[in-house]
């Protein structure tokens, strides 16, 4: 070997990280082949509308931003996330966790009855919400 090759360092993105790419690939191939973009708007959309709904019922003012596969909610008028994290607290207790101040994440593997369990633990924190702060 030529010593000017020794001294040559060569590099490039994802060189050594053929496995991970491989598995990317494999993952695209998968959402695409299962239509999982579809079921994660689907269920996306009906958590979002069942969440419009409960707090409606309960004079809670709420904002849902995000595409429906990453959706976020928030509270009118909660700089300080306190409504957010009393919600999440005790959407917490009832065993669903999503972050107070940031996109909650979907996946294809969330099914219909999953939104269900949501949303019956959604309900109890908006009770939760609404009793310690009021309607909106």
């Amino acid at each position: 070997m030529s010593r000017s090759v020794q001294r040559v360092f060569t590099t490039g993105s994802f060189w050594f990280s053929s496995v991970a790419m491989a598995a990317a690939v494999a993952t695209l191939t998968t959402v695409v082949q299962e239509r999982s973009h579809e079921t994660m708007a689907h269920t996306g959309q009906l958590l979002r509308d069942g969440i419009a709904e409960r707090a409606g019922a309960r004079g809670v003012a709420i904002n849902q931003t995000g595409p429906v596969l990453l959706p976020n909610l928030s509270f009118d008028g909660d700089e300080q996330f306190e409504r957010a994290l009393v919600f999440a607290d005790e959407c917490a207790r009832q065993g669903v966790f999503v972050h107070p101040s940031h996109n909650w994440f979907l996946s294809s593997a969330h099914t219909e009855a999953d939104v269900a369990v949501t949303l019956d633990a959604m309900d109890t924190a908006l009770d939760r919400v609404a009793a310690e702060f009021g309607r909106s």
